[in-house]
């Protein structure tokens, strides 16, 4: 072999090229091994998904499990089934529930900001003060959007629309105090003060 084949094609002059053979790569690696707190990128920062784990979702098909379902017998199946229907039908009660006191509390409080600015108004047209209101609006305004941020801040997992978050959910990967109820407190009552709060926010990807 020449040594022009041995040049690599795509050089780069800050970089160093070096041919090992496989043995020695894989026992030079081999007595260093790695571990996952120490996997970093080139540029030396640590992989996000260290912070991560899965969820096993897969179904167990090996023969031992399925002599403990034969043991178990069709009644206990049945009975499995039917309490994973009211799980799931008690979550979409809940999730109605709470659909229905976000969108209460949000009227609510929208109709008491409303009335409060309109009553400021209706005094200061005669009295030449339309600068009360105005400020009235936007305190009230400030004040909630304040409240919602310090909710996030309790709880920062609840910032956002929270979809990204059920998507790694629902794909098998546990992202840490997001099933909290801590977390729902906060994504619950932030979604209120948010959206009365005058932000360009909206309820619907939080529910």
């Amino acid at each position: 072999m020449t040594d022009d084949e041995n040049e690599p094609l795509l050089d780069d002059d800050n970089r160093h090229h070096t041919y090992t053979s496989l043995h020695s790569y894989i026992t030079t690696n081999d007595s260093h091994p790695r571990t996952s707190s120490s996997t970093t990128f080139a540029t030396g920062e640590k992989l996000l998904s260290g912070r991560y784990e899965s969820l096993d979702y897969e179904c167990d098909e090996s023969e031992i499990a399925h002599m403990e379902e034969k043991r178990l017998g069709y009644r206990y199946t049945r009975r499995l089934i039917i309490l994973k229907w009211l799980i799931m039908l008690l979550i979409g009660i809940c999730t109605g529930l709470i659909a229905v006191f976000v969108d209460f509390s949000v009227k609510n409080l929208t109709k008491f900001k409303f009335s409060y600015v309109q009553n400021k108004l209706d005094i200061c047209l005669s009295e030449h003060c339309l600068f009360k209101p105005y400020l009235a609006w936007i305190g009230i305004n400030i004040c909630m959007v304040l409240v919602a941020g310090f909710l996030i801040l309790w709880e920062p997992v609840a910032r956002g629309s929270g979809i990204p978050q059920v998507k790694c959910y629902l794909n098998g990967v546990a992202v840490p105090h997001v099933l909290r109820l801590k977390a729902l407190i906060a994504k619950v009552l932030s979604v209120i003060f948010a959206v009365s709060g005058g932000l360009a926010v909206g309820k619907e990807g939080p529910m």
